[in-house]
């Protein structure tokens, strides 16, 4: 082995060479010798495997199978290595794996071979604060880290190319790929580094969105590849800048800040307000910034709105911002509502997206009213099972007040108007009553106080307004009902202030900010004066005719059949007009209890009891006599035109006769429009007791009704002058014939007989109008009912007498096309006083299929004629049974009409609880009423608003009568009946 240095500094070459180096051990012991050299090159730093003799098989006496020794071609550092595995001339290099084994005998090296090893080209020097790695090892990120603003280019240089053979020029290569290759652009990206030389490429990096922008840069130097991951990072170019003067935040933090949260704005004006700016860098070319901007309003109520470019307020658009420009959103602001309103704003500004709530404030007032934990609204349904003694208790809750607005809330004013107490289909269910002119009739029993109510309710008590409750209290006030007149006081409340977070439906139907429309269902409990026989209290109490300075004296009685004490005011308790001297009171309220109440002493005058009173007659001339007797009481019911409440005027007559007595007649009572065969009469009497002969000269019928009383044709009255003998009796006819078209009522007129000494005897002539006219309802039956051939439906149609006198049905027919498919169920009464209603079971039973049509026809005597009843239906195939939802009705179980149903009651006859089942097709309001057998309501089963579907209701007959009752339902417009008996 030697060693020598050829050449002259620095390209001197240091040459190693085995010369004839021996082959030990094998064959017949003959050493075998071999060449090669080792060169290694300054500055260049190549290495050279040089062979020369390398072939031990042409060794003579050696034998080339039997060669054992192995070596290694190759250079290694400790950590990396290449070796060389020759073949001929397609020698393999490894840089993974070291060929080991390299055995002479089985691997052949010719003559003359070289192994270069030469060195990268170049070496790639990273600079880290440019985005290079300290190793610029193949796979290594670069630009990480680096942030530039979105279509600004930006240099960077993360590396310098330096040769690692300081004998050899290289060329080099640098290439970007991948999704954001676009984005990056190398100078220069090709050339070639001459000895000592060293480059720094330029990396320009323009991003055109956001994020890590990945791409890869390739390296080559003709000998080696190396790949790098370029991570450069694209940012926005706008700025986002919160205008806390507007309503901004500082920061903008999305999906964190709330905007607009100290902005207030008067409720109904517009507000607008530019809380976000958004900038786009200037000075670069790039494209407009797209920017999309939505609003959403929480509360519903259309209060947030974005205005477009256009000035148009809308719920979102999309615009283009150029370069240098500044964009802030304008947002109109027009609250409708009180205090704080919800909504929201989403920019998305070039793929950034932010979110933020709004919160603004309207700023108005606002209250809500409670009872209790109940909020009060226009569902809310107030003194719906008071029952209060009329003009004597009340009941009063106590509303609170919640101020929840801006400054204080008011209750400016209160309106309260009678509703009809029948339930009824539709919406308001009560509608308002109006009078005779149109008018809405105001209703005194409901009043708002902000303390408890009294009762009675005087003028000194009402309430003062506005009712203010201040900023930020809650304020207590009374809502009180003392009923003025007996029985339902159904009313609906208008009740007006300054709130804007409710409106209500005024009676106008016009929609009213701050209105809160209430229905009051209280009920009046009433004291009732009557006779003793609980009828009506007496319209005249008459004497007998009386002598002049003789006395006639009478007693009447009155009871309280009501359900509250009667009270009977002392000092109003007197004779008030007429001939004053000649009546007196002789007897009062004897052993009734008195309330010495100082500013009005009463007699009281329990349920269920009785007083008497006697009056005195002493006439002091001749002729008709009449005083009025005040009696001033709690019974609301006595109310006539405009005189007030509980006061009833009675009228006392008497006649002050020479010997000439008379009698008041009645007549029975006459039917409007009826046949002038019916038409009432009745005889006045006139009976001279003297000793005298006592001649008429005139008779004549005076008063406000005499156009209707007159002498009866078929008992004419004597020709006049006519004379009564002593102890004669002369019998004076009177027919009574209504005007025609009149109103029912009380009918009076006088009889006026003058003697020739024209002395005036007065025979008072009471009688009554009345109407005689009848209803059927419903106008249809079997509307929507299919049955099957031989199967059978049930109806019952509602006969009413309307009028205000007894009622005779008469017969009843069915006439039409196919009245043979109807039968009628037995009439228990043909005589029905009025209002009193009769029931009339219609059986459905087709003989064909197809539609049936007839006519139910009800004949009375009514003035008004027959009503009718239209009979429709429809048949299915003969033996078809039931099928659900087709509307076909159960012979027995169920009435139907256009899809409500109403099942017979269970059991029946029933004696303690019974079951009524009823089925509706949609959602709406339901009544389903008891009634006896005289039309006369008994229990209220069920009422309201009920859902799609069928329902049910128990209740008890442990407390009725034994006998027949009928059960009604109203729903959607149809009516149905059936009936049930209760047995005990």
């Amino acid at each position: 082995m030697r060693y020598s240095t050829e050449g002259t500094a620095p390209d001197r070459i240091f040459i190693v060479e085995y010369k004839d180096m021996a082959l030990s051990g094998g064959g017949d012991g003959v050493v075998t010798k071999i060449t090669f050299q080792i060169r290694l090159y300054e500055q260049c730093n190549l290495i050279e495997f040089y062979y020369d003799n390398m072939d031990p098989g042409n060794t003579v006496g050696w034998s080339g199978g039997s060669i054992t020794t192995s070596g290694t071609i190759g250079i290694a550092d400790g950590k990396t290595y290449i070796s060389v595995t020759p073949n001929g001339s397609t020698a393999t290099a490894s840089a993974s794996k070291a060929n080991n084994n390299i055995s002479l005998g089985a691997t052949k090296i010719d003559k003359g071979v070289l192994y270069k090893f030469t060195p990268a080209g170049i070496s790639l020097v990273g600079n880290t604060a440019q985005g290079g790695t300290t190793g610029m090892v193949n796979g290594d990120n670069l630009l990480s880290g680096k942030k530039v603003q979105r279509y600004l280019a930006t240099p960077f240089t993360p590396f310098t190319m330096k040769p690692y053979s300081g004998c050899l020029p290289a060329k080099y290569t640098i290439t970007v790929s991948g999704s954001s290759a676009a984005e990056y652009s190398v100078t220069p990206n090709s050339g070639t580094l001459s000895i000592g030389q060293t480059i720094t490429p330029t990396i320009n990096f323009r991003p055109t969105n956001t994020g890590v922008r990945p791409a890869v840069l390739t390296f080559s130097d003709g000998t080696v590849t190396r790949t790098f991951n370029l991570v450069g990072e694209g940012t926005t170019r706008l700025t986002w800048t919160g205008n806390t003067a507007q309503g901004g935040t500082p920061n903008l933090v999305t999906n964190k800040d709330t905007l607009l949260n100290n902005s207030r704005v008067e409720r109904l004006i517009p507000g607008f307000f530019k809380p976000i700016d958004i900038a786009v860098a200037a000075n670069i070319t790039a494209p407009d910034a797209p920017v999309t901007v939505s609003i959403v309003d929480s509360t519903g109520l259309g209060q947030y709105k974005i205005m477009d470019p256009n000035g148009n307020p809308v719920n979102s658009f999309t615009f283009s911002a150029p370069q240098g420009a500044t964009f802030s959103p304008n947002i109109r602001f027009l609250p409708t509502g009180v205090g704080y309103q919800r909504g929201s704003i989403t920019v998305n500004a070039e793929g950034e997206t932010r979110f933020f709530i709004l919160n603004a404030y309207s700023v108005a007032a606002g209250g809500e009213f409670y009872i209790g934990s109940e909020r009060i609204g226009p569902t809310s349904q107030i003194f719906q099972k008071d029952y209060i003694c009329v003009g004597e208790a009340v009941q009063s809750y106590p509303v609170d007040i919640k101020n929840i607005g801006d400054g204080s809330f008011k209750i400016t004013s209160i309106h309260t108007f009678q509703t009809d107490s029948v339930y009824a289909q539709g919406v308001p269910r009560y509608p308002l009553l109006r009078d005779g002119n149109g008018n809405l009739i105001q209703i005194n029993d409901y009043s708002f106080s902000v303390d408890p109510g009294t009762a009675p309710a005087t003028p000194e008590n009402a309430t003062q307004f506005p009712i203010e409750i201040p900023y930020l209290t809650t304020g207590r006030t009374y809502v009180n009902f003392v009923p003025q007149l007996p029985g339902k006081r159904f009313a609906r409340m208008f009740i007006y202030t300054n709130g804007a977070n409710f409106t209500g439906v005024d009676p106008d139907g016009n929609t009213v900010d701050g209105l809160l429309v209430v229905d009051v269902f209280g009920r009046g409990l009433g004291a009732f004066a009557s006779d003793a026989n609980s009828n009506t209290l007496p319209k005249t109490v008459t004497f007998p005719q009386t002598r002049i300075g003789k006395t006639s004296t009478q007693t009447v009685s009155i009871c309280n059949t009501g359900a509250c004490d009667l009270r009977i005011g002392k000092k109003q308790f007197r004779i008030i007009n007429g001939d004053v001297q000649e009546f007196k009171i002789l007897d009062a309220f004897g052993n009734v209890a008195v309330d010495a109440n100082p500013n009005n002493e009463t007699w009281v005058l329990p349920p269920d009891s009785c007083a008497s009173i006697t009056f005195s007659f002493t006439p002091s001339r001749t002729g008709s006599r009449r005083v009025s007797i005040q009696l001033q009481t709690n019974d609301s019911a006595l109310v006539n035109n405009n005189i007030e409440r509980g006061a009833y005027y009675w009228d006392l007559v008497g006649v002050g006769s020479i010997g000439i007595e008379t009698r008041d007649i009645a007549i029975s009572p006459a039917v409007v429009d009826g046949p002038s065969s019916e038409s009432p009469s009745s005889s006045a009497m006139a009976e001279n007791n003297t000793d005298e002969l006592v001649v008429i000269e005139k008779v004549e019928i005076s008063g406000p009704d005499a156009a209707e009383f007159a002498m009866n044709p078929l008992k004419p009255w004597p020709a006049l002058p006519f004379a009564i003998d002593p102890g004669q009796t002369v019998d004076l006819s009177v027919i009574h014939t209504p005007a025609a078209g009149s109103q029912p009522g009380p009918r009076n007129a006088t009889l006026l007989l003058i003697t020739s000494s024209g002395d005036t005897m007065m025979v008072a002539i009471t009688g009554e109008a009345a109407t005689r006219t009848v209803a059927a309802t419903p106008s249809s039956l079997f509307d929507n009912v299919t049955v099957a051939v031989g199967k059978v439906a049930r109806q019952t149609v509602m006969i009413t007498n309307t009028g205000t006198t007894a009622l005779k049905l008469g017969t009843t027919t069915i006439t039409g096309p196919t009245s043979t498919d109807y039968t009628l169920g037995r009439v228990p009464r043909t005589n029905l006083a009025p209002g009193q209603t009769e029931y009339m079971e219609v059986t459905y039973r087709p003989l064909n299929k197809g539609a049936s049509s007839a006519v139910l026809t009800v004949n009375s005597n009514a003035t008004n004629g027959a009503v009718t009843v239209q009979l429709g239906g429809t048949a299915t195939k003969i033996g078809g049974a039931e099928t659900p939802g087709t509307g076909l009705a159960n012979s027995e179980e169920i009435s139907e009409a256009a899809g409500v149903k109403l099942w017979q009651s269970r059991p029946n006859p029933g004696r303690e609880l019974v079951e009524v089942r009823y089925s509706i097709a949609e959602k709406g309001l339901v009544q389903l009423v008891l009634f006896d057998e005289r039309g006369r309501q008994v229990l209220v089963l069920d009422e309201g608003e009920r859902e799609s579907g069928e329902h049910g209701t128990v209740f008890s007959v442990g407390g009725l009568a034994s006998g027949t009752y009928h059960y009604r339902l109203v729903s959607g417009g149809q009516t149905l009946v059936r009936t049930l008996t209760v047995a005990k």
